[in-house]
């Protein structure tokens, strides 16, 4: 990723595989470059005018991009860039991250990850690469803590209900503060997530189609 470009993608299917490589130069393609700006807002018309299912991804004070949505399998969605880089989340958590500076990968998510709408505790396993560390015990611990904020989608102000999830990782003496936003429908919106000691915070928009 650079800090200055970063591509539009919006052609891919939300339920199939990927049709083949060749999607990366239509996406290239299919909306213009964004530059200039550390970030925009997801307006009304662009959304209706997607036919895929998208995500707007945020790292750190770097610009924004769009990755689509590749495929939903056993829960976990698939999300694609134009540089053919992939998020993969499963119940809003980022479990795996492929084509990054750091890839990471969540061992076992299905029997790992709980419902982040209830108070819990869990722990996992997660193998970080570059540099590479297997096996990382990471524990978390879900707050329900009923604060609700007001966020912007699609050019109106709405309500949500703040999650936060604390992570612990003693043998890195790795602290981090994750935070899930859900709507009065409980259907999750935002979240920002660190999944990496070397990336700063992941910040998330869904938009469902």
């Amino acid at each position: 990723m650079t800090k200055n470009t970063f591509i539009l993608a919006l052609c891919l299917s939300s339920c199939a595989g990927l049709p083949s490589l060749d999607y990366l130069s239509a996406a290239q393609n299919s909306v213009a470059y964004i530059s200039g700006k550390n970030n925009y807002a997801i307006t009304r018309e662009f959304y209706e005018q997607q036919e895929y299912s998208f995500i707007k991804v945020r790292i750190g004070r770097f610009e924004p991009l769009i990755m689509v949505l590749a495929y939903v399998n056993n829960g976990v969605y698939e999300w694609v860039g134009a540089d053919n880089s992939k998020i993969y989340t499963y119940k809003g958590k980022i479990i795996e991250l492929n084509g990054f500076e750091n890839d990471i990968k969540i061992q076992f998510p299905h029997s790992k990850i709980k419902n982040f709408l209830t108070n819990s505790n869990t722990s996992y396993a997660v193998d970080f690469y570059s540099p590479v560390l297997f096996s990382l015990d990471v524990n978390t611990q879900i707050n329900l803590d009923q604060q609700i904020v007001l966020i912007e989608r699609l050019e109106q102000k709405d309500s949500f209900l703040r999650v936060q999830e604390v992570m612990d990782a003693s043998l890195i003496n790795w602290t981090k503060e994750n935070q899930y936003f859900y709507d009065s429908n409980k259907r999750l919106f935002k979240t920002v997530q660190y999944v990496h000691p070397r990336l700063q915070a992941i910040e998330i928009e869904f938009y469902i189609k």
